[in-house]
């Protein structure tokens, strides 16, 4: 099975499961973003343990990891609907990625940044902001605005640009991170995607630019 495949089976058998917790178990919100921070700790832990990462390092890790997802609990408990306010982060990276992955891999091209990620093209980072664009208009972008209550059109070309930038930086983090350990993936969790780290990778980085928005 090809990695797109993979990817897409995955991505069938998850985003059910996704939205069965955020809106038919209470405080679904809270209780996916818990256990995406729990098992990313998890694969952070023994991936470093078997590397043979220095203590201070694992620290420095979770640390980042920590308080990313701190800013995305606390930012869900600004929003008056953190269900559907976590949809639409989650319809946010998954847009992006996708879109980056898709005209990366069709397009290709120069290099991002190949010291950090060397298979990640300029090609893949304006796919994956038109993506967002898409998303971001669509009928699930609408009830993401209206949550930060935002109507403005340059605001909201903005605000895009800033996510992109975000998520797409989140995504680097976690690359420069498993270049340093000179592996892959973070774990074999998800087939065609690696572990839960590097699936949500993006939304760790997005969590900043999300708090900044809602509580700034």
């Amino acid at each position: 099975m090809t990695t797109f495949l993979k990817r897409t089976a995955v991505a069938a058998l998850g985003l059910p499961l996704c939205l069965a917790i955020l809106f038919y178990i209470p405080y679904g919100a809270y209780l996916l973003v818990s256990a995406i921070w729990g098992i990313s700790v998890v694969e952070w832990f023994f991936l470093t343990r078997k590397r043979g990462v220095k203590d201070p390092v694992r620290l420095l890790g979770l640390c980042y990891g920590g308080l990313s997802f701190f800013l995305l609990l606390l930012s869900l408990s600004c929003a008056s609907q953190p269900e559907l306010l976590l949809l639409a982060m989650l319809g946010t990276i998954w847009a992006c990625d996708t879109g980056g992955y898709i005209f990366g891999m069709l397009i290709g091209g120069p290099k991002l940044w190949s010291k950090i990620s060397p298979k990640k093209t300029w090609a893949g980072f304006f796919g994956g902001l038109l993506s967002l664009s898409i998303v971001a208009l669509s009928p699930l972008g609408d009830s993401f605005w209206s949550l930060l209550q935002i109507k403005a059109p340059f605001s909201q070309g903005a605000i895009i640009l800033l996510f992109a930038a975000f998520a797409q930086a989140g995504d680097l983090i976690e690359s420069k991170a498993k270049r340093v350990l000179g592996v892959k993936d973070s774990s074999p969790l998800l087939p065609g995607h690696g572990g839960v780290l590097d699936r949500f990778d993006s939304l760790m980085g997005l969590s900043f630019a999300l708090s900044f928005l809602l509580l700034f």
